[in-house]
């Protein structure tokens, strides 16, 4: 009978040292797919292989060699082409984020994370799930059950830049960025519709950087009463829908983008908050009882585009 060093034409320290730096490699190309370990699972996860090459390496037993050789390819097939995954999403910080097993949490930064850190200080990821995704082996894909609301979020547009710099200070940069980051903000989805406005049609006739940011510096402020954001931001949504055609360009999609962040907000859809639309359906019930249509009572407090609105909207 042939001895196990015969059968195998490599000894038990080189299985070990070509398993650990196998290993290595498959870190790393995990790191660059999904990012940096966020939670103690996905740390037990990628600590679990070189486990078994250290028992399995150095063992002399076939099983241990097919534990090695075929145990440590399943593990990261199912890493790379998991039947299904879940996409998760940070506000605070821009990030986004994978599970790849139940409890296994990957993340990597956003386009802004870079930037929000750099002027609120760090921020620890809160992370909150966004939709379920199948990859179905490599062999397709699919995505269902998509969070309608956060998702939108200018935290995760690489033009948050570009809305900056329609503000006058760093000091009106940051105190925007921190109602765009709270997820507790009740205002935060309509604050983004309002720059993403400000960004496509620019600054309203006669008003410029300094002028726009005086009369609506008061809005942007972490509202966390749900009835008083309900009240300063009902009719936004469409008046905003006046300014853009029924058939935008890709620059006023963005725009429709937030249009529909808010609807989502505004009607308890996924990424909503209760509370918030608890109060927007007292507000909207007496809206039509008095006057037979939908509040507008925050319409008063913008600048808004008059040239360029429409006399309806389908949204």
């Amino acid at each position: 009978m042939s001895s196990p060093s015969e059968r195998d034409p490599l000894s038990p320290l080189a299985r070990v040292l070509l398993g650990l730096l196998f290993c290595a490699l498959m870190t790393v190309l995990i790191g660059l797919v999904y990012g940096t370990p966020q939670n103690m699972p996905a740390a037990i996860g990628l600590t679990v292989p070189v486990i078994i090459t250290m028992i399995a390496g150095f063992s002399q037993s076939r099983c241990g060699r097919r534990l090695f050789y075929i145990g440590l390819g399943i593990f990261y097939f199912l890493c790379f082409v998991p039947a299904e995954s879940s996409n998760y999403q940070d506000l605070s910080g821009g990030r986004h984020g994978v599970e790849i097993f139940p409890g296994m949490l990957f993340g990597k930064p956003g386009f802004n994370t870079a930037l929000i850190e750099a002027r609120l200080g760090p921020r620890p990821p809160r992370w909150k799930h966004a939709s379920i995704r199948s990859l179905l082996f490599g062999l397709g894909s699919w995505r269902d059950g998509n969070e309608r609301v956060d998702i939108c979020s200018l935290a995760y547009k690489d033009w948050l830049s570009s809305v900056l710099a329609k503000l006058p200070s760093q000091e009106a940069q940051t105190q925007v960025l921190k109602c765009l980051t709270d997820e507790r903000n009740f205002m935060r989805v309509h604050q983004g519709l309002l720059l993403t406005g400000l960004l496509i049609l620019d600054y309203p006739a006669g008003n410029d950087a300094e002028s726009w940011w005086r009369k609506h510096r008061e809005l942007f402020r972490r509202e966390y009463n749900a009835h008083a954001a309900v009240r300063s931001v009902a009719g936004w949504r469409q008046r905003m829908a006046k300014c853009i055609p029924e058939t935008p360009n890709e620059q006023e999609y963005e725009v429709t983008s937030q249009i529909w962040a808010a609807k989502n907000m505004e009607f308890g859809g996924w990424g909503g908050n209760i509370e918030f639309y608890n109060e927007f359906e007292r507000l909207r019930l007496h809206a039509y009882e008095a006057h037979g249509k939908e509040p507008s009572t925050g319409v008063s407090l913008i600048e808004w585009w008059p040239e360029l609105e429409k006399s309806y909207t389908s949204y």
